[in-house]
C-alpha cells in the first residue's frame, strides 16, 4: 500500500497518542497493585490474621502478573503470519483497552455472529488493528454521548468482518487491516474491516499454484 508522508506521519502520530494513553492506564494499574502488596505486608507483619500470606498474596500476585501481561502486549511489532483464533487477540485487545484512562466511562459490547473464526495474520498487527478499532469506536460514542460503543464479528468460510460503531477507518488501522491482508470496507456510520479466514488464505494458495504450473 503506498503512502504519502504525511499519511505515514499520521499514521504513527494516531498510535504514539494511542500507546501514551494505554501506558498511563498501565502504569497506574501497576502502581495500584504494588500498593496493594506493601499495604498487605505491612498488615502481614503487624499480625493481623485477615492478611495471612495463603489468602492474599496468590491472589495479588496473579493480578500484578496480569498488568505485566498487559505491558508485555504493546512491546514488539515483529512476527510473521500464524495460523490463530480471532476470539483470544480480540480478548486481549479489550482488556488492553479498558487501561486508557481517557475512556474507562465507555464500554464496549461485542456481538458474535458465525462460527470462531481462524485467521493467519501477524498476532501483534491485528492487535494493533483491534485497539485503534476500539478507540475509534469510543471516541465516536463519547462524541455522541452514548455509554457503550458495539463491535460485530461476523464471519463465514471466507471472511472474518470486523465492524465498529465511528468513522472511517483511521491512517494506523489502514496500515495494520493491509499488514492482515486485511480489505477495508468502511459503510457509513461504521468501520468495517474483511480479513480473509485461514480457508480462504489456503484456497488463494491453492489457486496460485495451479495457475503457476499452467
Amino acid at each position: 500500500m503506498a503512502e504519502t508522508a504525511s499519511e505515514q506521519d499520521a499514521a504513527l502520530t494516531e498510535w504514539l497518542a494511542l500507546t501514551e494513553a494505554l501506558l498511563r492506564g498501565l502504569v497506574h494499574a501497576l502502581n495500584n497493585r504494588l500498593t496493594a502488596i506493601s499495604a498487605f505486608v505491612e498488615l502481614a507483619v503487624a499480625g493481623d490474621e485477615e492478611f495471612a500470606v495463603q489468602r492474599v498474596l496468590p491472589a495479588e500476585l496473579a493480578r500484578l502478573q496480569d498488568v505485566g501481561g498487559l505491558f508485555r502486549l504493546l512491546v514488539g511489532n515483529e512476527g510473521a503470519p500464524e495460523a490463530m483464533e480471532l476470539g483470544p487477540v480480540l480478548e486481549d485487545a479489550l482488556a488492553l483497552h479498558v487501561q486508557n484512562p481517557t475512556l474507562r466511562g465507555v464500554r464496549c459490547a461485542v456481538v458474535r455472529a458465525g462460527a470462531s473464526p481462524t485467521v493467519r495474520v501477524p498476532r501483534w498487527a491485528l492487535l494493533r488493528l483491534l485497539l485503534v478499532m476500539l478507540e475509534s469506536g469510543k471516541r465516536a460514542a463519547e462524541a455522541a454521548k452514548r455509554e457503550t460503543t458495539t463491535l460485530r464479528v461476523e464471519s463465514d468460510e471466507a471472511w472474518v468482518t470486523l465492524r465498529i460503531e465511528g468513522s472511517a477507518l483511521s491512517p494506523y488501522g489502514a496500515v495494520m487491516a493491509c499488514l492482515c491482508g486485511a480489505a477495508p470496507d468502511t459503510q457509513a456510520g461504521a468501520d468495517s474491516v474483511r480479513i480473509p479466514t485461514l480457508l480462504e488464505v489456503r484456497r488463494r494458495e491453492r489457486l496460485g499454484r495451479e495457475g503457476a504450473v499452467r
